[in-house]
């Protein structure tokens, strides 16, 4: 009960700071996308920012490329459509690493609102939804994986967020969901693993069990690294009455 409180307390200070946030977030000027509009400077060095934020973030220093990004701030009001997209996604991936997860999100829904129809997009959402999963926001995270399938389901990355939801399907009780989007979700180790798990949550051991076996042969160093993979194998052979 307690914990349910902190987690709703928790929630309402996310979405009261994404509310702030959004005020004071910099938006680009009225620009086409081919470029600044009548009367507005385009803002300057933005390609030498980019250089300068990769080569911090190559050398795992987050915290300087975030200073470089959060100093560009004003700058970037006069960026285009597509630049200031590209800022907010390359600031979100900075503030990611940086372990700033609640200003992430806005940066990764600021880039996916702003960037072109392309790869970028589909993975600033996506990377949005994995985001929200991490920090443990799992019903957020399963809505923008929902709307990264329902955008993007014919794309060649659509099994990562098939992958996603089936986790956190999984995690919130909702086995047949997790199964069905396992199903979907390639033939990786993560996957199938995966899939083994929802079979036998889903009361289907003899399944679950016949697939633990062969994946625990093709992939052993994953089953001593997992711990739940064990537990579910486990489990498995225990709904059988069967011992190793």
């Amino acid at each position: 009960m307690l914990v349910a409180i902190f987690l709703s307390v928790m929630k309402l200070f996310f979405f009261l700071f994404c509310a702030l946030t959004a005020v004071f977030v910099a938006t680009p000027a009225q620009a086409s996308s081919s470029g600044a509009g009548a009367g507005v400077c385009p803002a300057p060095g933005f390609s030498t920012l980019e250089r300068q934020v990769r080569q911090e973030m190559s050398q795992n220093r987050a915290g300087a490329a975030i200073k470089a990004l959060e100093a560009y701030r004003s700058a970037a009001l006069r960026l285009t459509r597509p630049e200031f997209a590209q800022y907010n996604y390359i600031y979100a991936g900075a503030l990611r690493r940086g372990k700033k997860f609640y200003e992430a999100v806005e940066c990764y829904r600021l880039a996916y609102l702003f960037m072109p129809e392309g790869r970028d997009k589909e993975m600033a959402l996506l990377d949005r939804a994995d985001v929200y999963a991490g920090m443990g926001f799992y019903p957020e995270a399963i809505s923008v994986y929902r709307i990264f399938l329902s955008a993007y389901g014919k794309s060649d990355i659509a099994w990562r967020a098939h992958l996603g939801l089936a986790d956190m399907l999984f995690k919130t009780a909702d086995y047949s969901g997790a199964l069905q989007n396992y199903e979907k979700a390639g033939g990786g180790a993560s996957a199938l693993f995966g899939k083994a798990e929802a079979l036998a949550a889903c009361g289907r051991p003899g399944e679950a069990y016949a697939l633990f076996t062969s994946l625990a042969a093709r992939y052993p160093g994953y089953m001593e690294r997992s711990g739940l993979a064990r537990y579910g194998m486990g489990e498995a052979c225990r709904l059988l009455r069967r011992t190793d």
